[in-house]
């Protein structure tokens, strides 16, 4: 087997969502790791950290919510970074979210409140120490990140995040932009080549990848 997966879901989805289900079928040859998170953010950062310490995880995918938590892992581990429309200001995009929130699903329910964002600003700030709630982190802490091992997909109508801001933050990693996809990047079929190149790099330590470098 080759190095796991690490899939981390959006904003209110699942584990089991499509892409979580396109990446377990496209490679077969990975053990997929795809939790459904708590949506409580220090808490889910915890025990995605702690899967990458004890799973040897070699590439970390997100998508919306999850590329912020993705990114943040990128600086801590050395994996391999995918990120789906990542939302990089989720303490400001998930504000419209407060209250009641129904999963994607349609099957259950979960409070969002202002903790959960003061914790996304908490972990924002670990990132760029300088970031508020009012104002657009700058991400300069972002050079721990091995860019060479990057890759991030964006949809050229996706509404909810900013593309611009998205891609000059991210500047240093290979970017495609996806002119059918909107947020919900429903179809990752045509960016497999690009997808499995990432999945192939290998890891320069020779010790496995769960390496804390903070």
């Amino acid at each position: 087997m080759k190095p796991p997966i690490l899939y981390i879901h959006g904003f209110a989805s699942s584990g089991t969502s499509s892409k979580a289900t396109f990446i377990r079928a496209a490679f077969p040859q990975h053990a997929v790791y795809a939790p459904d998170l708590s949506h409580f953010p220090l808490q889910d950062f915890d025990f995605l950290s702690r899967l990458i310490q004890n799973h040897g995880i070699g590439t970390v995918i997100g998508s919306s919510l999850g590329g912020f938590y993705a990114l943040r892992l990128a600086m801590a581990y050395e994996v391999n970074l995918l990120m789906i429309n990542p939302s990089l200001k989720p303490y400001l995009t998930l504000r419209d979210q407060l209250g009641t929130v129904s999963h994607n699903d349609g099957k259950s329910v979960f409070k969002w409140t202002e903790k959960n964002l003061a914790e996304l600003l908490y972990l924002a700030t670990l990132i760029d120490p300088i970031a508020t709630a009012a104002t657009s982190p700058t991400f300069d802490h972002l050079m721990h990140i091995n860019w060479d091992r990057s890759l991030t997909l964006l949809g050229a109508n996706d509404d909810r995040i900013d593309l611009d801001y998205t891609k000059r933050i991210l500047v240093n990693s290979k970017i495609i932009v996806d002119t059918n996809a909107d947020h919900r990047f429903a179809n990752l079929t045509p960016h497999f080549p690009a997808i499995k190149e990432l999945l192939d790099i290998t890891h320069f330590n020779g010790e496995g990848n769960n390496v804390c470098i903070e």
